[in-house]
C-alpha cells in the first residue's frame, strides 16, 4: 500500500519510521532531532517496490557466481596481506564461508607497525598508488543518536527515555579505537585486468617505505 498526506509532520514522521538509509534525507527533516537521527533514522526500511523485488529475483539465478567471483579476489588481496606490514586481512572462522561481501572487503590497520603512522597519512599514499582506500564501515551503532542519546518514539515516554543513559563518547573505548582503523575497498565480480597485483604491489610499496611518509 502507500499513504498520501498533506501534513509535513506525518510525512516526517513516516520517513524517520521507515526510510533506512535514504538519500539526502536529513535535509527533507524540518524537525531538529529527526534531522539529527538521520540517516539511519529509527534503523527500518519498508520502501522495497515492485521493480526492485522483480530485479532482486533475477540475480537470484548469478548470486552464487558472483559470490563465488568476489571471494576469488578477495581472497588473493587477503592472502597477499600476510606479506604486508602493518594491516592484517579480518579474520574468516573456520568452517565459515564469506558471502554478499556488503561494503567491500575489510582489513584491519596496526600503527604501532608503521612507526605511529596516522591512518589518514596510510590512506593518502594508498590512494596515490591508485588504491581506492578508504575508512570502511558503518557509524558506532551506539553512538548514533537513537542510542546515545534516546528518543521518544512514541511521544509518551516510550522506551529509550526517561532514566536511559545513553551512550556518550567513551563507553566502548575498545570499539571506538579499533573502528578508526577499519579500512576497506571494494570487492570485484569481474576485475579489470591485473588490477589485483597493482593493489598488492601498492600495499608493499606503501608500507615498506613508511619512514617516507612519518
Amino acid at each position: 500500500g502507500f499513504v498520501v498526506t498533506s501534513r509535513q509532520d506525518l510525512y516526517e514522521r513516516m520517513l524517520l519510521f521507515c526510510h533506512l538509509n535514504r538519500g539526502g534525507i536529513a535535509e527533507e527533516f524540518t524537525d531538529p532531532d529527526f534531522k539529527e537521527m538521520a540517516s539511519t533514522n529509527l534503523g527500518l526500511k519498508f520502501r522495497t517496490h515492485p521493480w526492485a523485488t522483480a530485479a532482486a529475483m533475477v540475480l537470484f539465478d548469478s548470486l552464487e557466481y558472483r559470490n563465488e567471483k568476489k571471494l576469488e579476489y578477495v581472497m588473493k588481496i587477503y592472502d597477499a596481506l600476510e606479506g604486508v606490514m602493518g594491516i592484517d586481512p579480518v579474520k574468516i572462522i573456520p568452517k565459515s564461508k564469506p558471502a554478499g561481501f556488503y561494503g567491500g572487503l575489510h582489513m584491519l590497520y596496526h600503527p604501532d607497525e608503521l612507526g605511529g603512522l596516522p591512518v589518514d597519512r596510510l590512506l593518502e599514499a594508498l590512494r596515490a598508488e591508485g588504491l581506492d582506500m578508504s575508512h570502511r564501515g558503518y557509524g558506532l551503532t551506539h553512538r548514533l543518536r537513537l542510542f546515545a542519546k534516546g528518543f521518544d518514539i512514541y511521544g509518551d515516554g516510550g522506551p529509550l527515555t526517561g532514566d536511559y543513559p545513553g551512550y556518550p563518547e567513551g563507553s566502548l573505548p575498545i570499539s571506538e579505537e579499533v573502528h578508526n582503523r577499519i579500512l576497506g575497498m571494494p570487492a570485484f565480480i569481474e576485475e579489470p585486468e591485473g588490477y589485483s597485483d597493482q593493489v598488492i604491489e601498492g600495499l608493499h610499496k606503501v608500507t615498506e617505505n613508511y619512514e617516507a611518509l612519518l
